[in-house]
């Protein structure tokens, strides 16, 4: 959604991998130097054993036969060790970052999609270790932008519920339409929302609801729009939710003068069966700042605006047919409290006078009577 208001008081914190602190799993891939340090080591073990053997060699003349036996048990037996030494070594240099490795992908298995493994070096692991930390940030935006949609939708069912709530106890038509405009526009921090029902002929769209200084001044101004006029218009006459990005570039958009900083709007019909009876308006001054889900959503607002408005109506009706019976039985009774005809008309007079707010009321009897032969005179 565009954004989001103080109708919940919700203080969430933007979700997103720039958000989130990278934890980095060091590791140190054998490279040019380690492997020098090995062969150097390697080479002077050798070279430290041969000296050996001449000395003691020198020091201990023997047969040839036995000292080439011996030297070469000797020279086997030190090339197997340098030789354990030297896996051992290449080991624990190759165990050690697949351990870190391991460790990191155990917790993104876990849900702990904040890991990293630091790299250096050249070489198949280090390429593998690239990918591994390419495919953790795709799950971490992923998962985000996840988080980011639920909570979203959440607050979009929580604004939905609780303007569902209001507008069922609020029964006057006047106030139903500004509270809903004041409650869409804050619920996500628009710039402005508005309201317009058709005139009793059908041809215009009145402004019935606005936010702010502007919506004030255009209900005192009785600003109305004509049918297929705008992207309020439009929306009357097709019957279908208009979203536009970017106003400036909407050949059907009109300006306002007194809503300077439109720049994204969404226009949504309110229908009630098949019959479009207005439009619930909502502008924003970002541009690109209305999406396809602040449309889907003002439309299942206007839906409930729509049922609001019915029952708001059929409850005027019902208490002017209440009202009106009320009176007639109040004015029967009095009538009845009379004692001629000349009493029963003044009354009646005076209470309808009075109904009806007129300055005079009058009652006219015309007369007849018939003669003997049957004939009217």
């Amino acid at each position: 959604m565009a954004g989001t208001g103080n109708l919940l008081n919700r203080n969430e914190e933007p979700i997103g991998p720039s958000m989130r602190k990278i934890s980095l799993q060091p590791i140190q891939l054998p490279g040019i130097r380690t492997q020098f340090f090995v062969g150097f080591g390697l080479i002077l073990s050798l070279t430290f054993i041969v000296v050996l053997i001449n000395l003691v060699a020198i020091n201990n003349p023997e047969p040839p036969l036995v000292s080439t036996t011996r030297a070469t048990i000797i020279i086997g037996i030190a090339i197997f060790v340098i030789g354990v030494l030297t896996a051992f070594i290449l080991a624990w240099q190759m165990l050690v970052p697949f351990d870190s490795l391991t460790r990191a992908a155990r917790k993104i298995g876990g849900g702990d999609f904040d890991q990293s493994v630091a790299v250096s070096g050249r070489g198949e692991f280090a390429s593998l270790v690239t990918t591994f930390n390419e495919m953790a940030a795709q799950l971490r935006t992923r998962f985000a932008s996840l988080e980011q949609l639920v909570t979203d939708r959440t607050h979009e069912l929580a604004v939905s519920f609780e303007i569902s709530r209001r507008l069922s106890t609020i029964l006057n038509r006047k106030r139903l339409t500004l509270e809903v405009a004041e409650l869409v526009r804050s619920a996500f921090d628009y710039y402005h929302a508005q309201i317009y029902l058709f005139d009793d002929g059908g041809q215009e769209l009145i402004m019935v609801g606005g936010t702010g200084e502007a919506g004030e001044a255009l209900l005192k101004s009785g600003h109305k729009l004509a049918r297929g006029q705008g992207l309020v218009g439009k929306a009357a006459s097709t019957g279908k939710v208009v979203l536009v990005s970017d106003v400036a570039q909407d050949p059907n958009w009109v300006s306002n003068t007194l809503l300077p900083g439109t720049k994204s709007e969404i226009a949504a019909p309110i229908v009630i069966g098949n019959r479009v009876i207005g439009v619930l308006d909502v502008q924003h001054d970002i541009p690109d700042g209305l999406e396809q889900s602040d449309a889907n959503f003002l439309q299942s607002i206007a839906n409930q605006v729509a049922v609001a408005l019915q029952n708001a109506q059929l409850f005027e009706e019902a208490g002017d047919a209440a009202e009106h019976q009320a009176l007639v039985n109040t004015i029967n009774q009095k009538i009845q409290g009379t004692n001629d005809i000349d009493g029963a008309l003044q009354v009646a007079a005076q209470e309808l006078g009075k109904a009806l707010r007129a300055s005079r009321t009058a009652v006219e009897l015309n007369l007849r009577s018939q003669t003997s032969n049957g004939q009217q005179s």
